[in-house]
């Protein structure tokens, strides 16, 4: 009898910063204190870059071609478990499989969102800021924290070095 491998969900986050380095989060409409940049779960047929450019366009109103820059699909992926009794456990995932891609924000304040919900999607957020890593780390991310820390460690050497280009 054979077991079969633990199931993570394919995922794709858009990681938007700006010149002073700070990455756009929304507060999450369903928990007060949760903020979180676009992401959601790659669509069949889609790539890693194409769900994170829709899960930015649905969530936040930005298009890549529009708002922001393309500057990179970072080469490791996140992996981390929910706990029990989520809807991706009643759909029979242990966690979520994640790939970050890196948008640059050229403008001054805040790109022109629409939190409305697009593409036929529910609004996930009810605001959005730019904010520091430490900021975001102190946010309300619970089983999310390890994630958030180890994007943090791969994406910031790379807006660093993005932001130094510009």
């Amino acid at each position: 009898m054979s077991v079969a491998a633990p199931r993570y969900r394919p995922n794709a986050g858009a990681l938007i910063f700006n010149r002073e380095k700070k990455v756009l989060c929304g507060h999450r409409v369903d928990i007060k204190g949760a903020w979180q940049p676009p992401q959601g779960g790659i669509d069949e047929g889609e790539n890693p870059v194409q769900g994170a450019a829709r899960e930015m366009y649905e969530e936040m109103g930005l298009k890549a071609t529009e708002h922001v820059k393309e500057v990179k699909l970072l080469d490791e992926t996140i992996s981390y478990e929910v706990p029990p009794g989520t809807w991706l456990e009643k759909k029979g995932y242990i966690g979520q499989r994640m790939h970050w891609m890196l948008y640059f924000y050229a403008g001054e304040g805040l790109p022109p969102v629409d939190l409305s919900g697009l593409g036929g999607e529910k609004p996930e957020f009810t605001e959005v800021m730019f904010m520091t890593w430490e900021e975001l780390l102190q946010s309300k991310l619970g089983f999310k924290r390890p994630l958030f820390e180890r994007l943090q460690q791969i994406a910031e050497p790379e807006i660093e070095q993005y932001v130094a280009s510009v």
